[in-house]
């Protein structure tokens, strides 16, 4: 790992020549309150759950010099009542009072840079690598992340992550076994505008587990007000027990009017198992995705499916004046392999509707969703699902 760094660190300089004229302190900092309903359960007539969660962010970055420094932020992140310690697990929500990110950021110019450190990443439109900054707490990788101008035209960024410190042996060799690492390799055509990437998730203590995925995503803008987002990637790996494989189309394609309102539609689909392979698993793993964002607001399917799953959406989206706007998305979903159901099998899950509003004024927003999913009597045969959410942000 050390030699990795330093090659890294090497690797983003080349090419420069750094000025080591003395900085200052920027310091930045948000407030976020979010009260939810919770009417998730399908039982009839059961109860909907409140819950009101809080977090707060400071964050400072110390200059060095110039072209070097420090991130440090401290987020104290709670469920409102409860009176928890330290990453306290509470409700399926993390609860968190200490350090969200710190790390050493090195930029010795426009050519390259270097991070080495906590850090909250999001990798093309967080449909693989995200920040997940919607949950409470949100997510951060360990390690060490550089990047670096091959021309006008390519870039290249790489990282290597740690997902967890194990110090496990192996129970046959007493070799010590390499810790879950996660490797990240994108290259970035700017004029074309579309991304070529490679990840490598290995973890050896789970059955010398290796699982690659290599896709291509673009985003562009095309004919003045179309759009699209769209990424595909394939899966394939092993263990000491069975192969892997998978495939994610995730689409997007759009248009937008000369007052601003916005149709799409989209389609997520990821590969699941087939029953009939006993050696291979085609389930797509989503890796270190932003959840919430993908999959509608209900968050039915973040965990995923070992049947994989078929989203597909339409959303509109409408600013109104002095910052207020609406949106509004319709997902039918469905399994890409059938499942049992008590007559036979289906592919069939249910529709899911969610509306929203925005309302910003400089650095205050205010938000506010609901969700309704109805299952197909094949998934459940309970009533119809909702969930909603009132949210408050200022950020200073």
């Amino acid at each position: 790992m050390v030699v990795m760094i330093t090659t890294f660190a090497a690797y983003a300089a080349a090419g420069c020549d750094a000025n080591a004229d003395r900085g200052d302190f920027t310091i930045t900092a948000q407030s976020r309150y979010r009260l939810e309903m919770d009417g998730r359960s399908f039982i009839p007539d059961a109860n909907s759950d409140w819950m009101q969660y809080m977090r707060t962010r400071v964050g400072i970055k110390a200059h060095a010099s110039e072209n070097a420094g420090l991130f440090v932020q401290f987020q104290d992140s709670r469920i409102l009542g409860d009176n928890p310690g330290t990453e306290f697990f509470n409700n399926n929500t993390m609860e968190e009072t200490g350090i969200h990110q710190a790390y050493l950021w090195y930029k010795p110019c426009d050519m390259g840079w270097v991070k080495a450190g906590r850090m909250s990443v999001s990798m093309h439109n967080e449909r693989l690598v995200g920040k997940y900054d919607w949950d409470n707490t949100g997510r951060t990788e360990e390690g060490i992340m550089f990047g670096h101008k091959l021309g006008d035209n390519v870039g290249f960024t790489a990282a290597v992550w740690q997902l967890e410190e194990n110090n496990f042996d192996d129970v046959e060799t007493g070799d010590r076994l390499m810790d879950p690492m996660f490797y990240v390799f994108n290259l970035n055509f700017s004029e074309q505008q579309f991304d070529l990437f490679a990840y490598l998730w290995k973890d050896e203590y789970l059955a010398n587990a290796k699982l690659w995925t290599f896709g291509v995503y673009s985003q562009r803008t095309f004919a003045d007000t179309w759009f699209y987002d769209a990424m595909f990637a394939l899966q394939t790996g092993s263990d000491d027990v069975v192969d892997y494989s998978g495939m994610l189309i995730n689409a997007e394609i759009g248009d937008e009017f000369a007052n601003g309102f916005k149709v799409s539609a989209l389609v997520d689909y990821t590969t699941g198992d087939d029953p009939e392979t006993v050696d291979e698993v085609e389930t797509f793993n989503n890796l270190l995705y932003s959840g919430h964002k993908w999959n509608g607001y209900m968050d039915y399917f973040v965990g995923g499916l070992s049947y994989g799953l078929m989203d597909f959406a339409i959303k509109l989206y409408y600013p109104l004046e002095k910052g207020w706007s609406l949106s509004g998305t319709g997902h039918s979903f469905s399994t890409a392999e059938d499942y049992d159901t008590a007559d036979g099998t289906s592919s069939s899950i249910g529709t899911e509707f969610d509306f929203g509003v925005r309302k910003t004024d400089g650095p205050f927003a205010v938000q506010a969703g609901l969700g309704i999913f109805s299952p197909n009597s094949d998934w459940s045969d309970g009533d119809s699902g909702t969930w909603g959410y009132v949210q408050g942000t200022v950020n200073y």
